[in-house]
């Protein structure tokens, strides 16, 4: 095996590992809403308890996610430069707006004045900063 077949092979099996926590958090925020709204409606204490117990979990399974997303990041950047450098200034500007922002990144946000189910974004300023930033982040030539 060469270097490409073992950077490949380590991003497969760190892409198969990462997708299991997403998947599971996604499923679990629904159910833990679920147990919510049932001790909500009924005041009974055994779903407090439940949704108290999966909350734990679910917490520890959204820090596996980030910190295998976090290693995927890397591994993208090492694996695949040509194309990371290709997207940086489309998708990095992006990212970096949204991770200021404090809230996960919209496909809409790379051009928000371009869908018409959010013209009303276009007034604010978050907005026009990000269009600014993603242009001046074009490459010159």
């Amino acid at each position: 095996m060469d270097a490409v077949q073992l950077a490949r092979l380590q991003f497969a099996f760190t892409i198969g590992f990462h997708i299991l926590w997403p998947t599971f958090t996604i499923g679990l925020a629904s159910f833990i809403a679920l147990l919510s709204g049932m001790w909500w409606r009924t005041g009974r204490t055994v779903y407090r308890d439940l949704m108290r117990f999966w909350l734990r979990i679910f917490a520890l399974a959204f820090g596996m996610g980030v910190i295998t997303g976090v290693v995927l990041s890397y591994e993208i950047g090492a694996n695949w430069a040509g194309y990371s450098r290709a997207v940086a200034y489309v998708l990095g500007n992006a990212h970096i707006h949204a991770a200021r922002r404090g809230r996960p990144i919209r496909p809409d946000a790379i051009d928000p004045l371009s869908s018409a189910a959010n013209r009303q974004l276009v007034a604010q300023p978050h907005t026009w900063l990000l269009r600014i930033g993603w242009t001046l982040g074009l490459p010159s030539g």
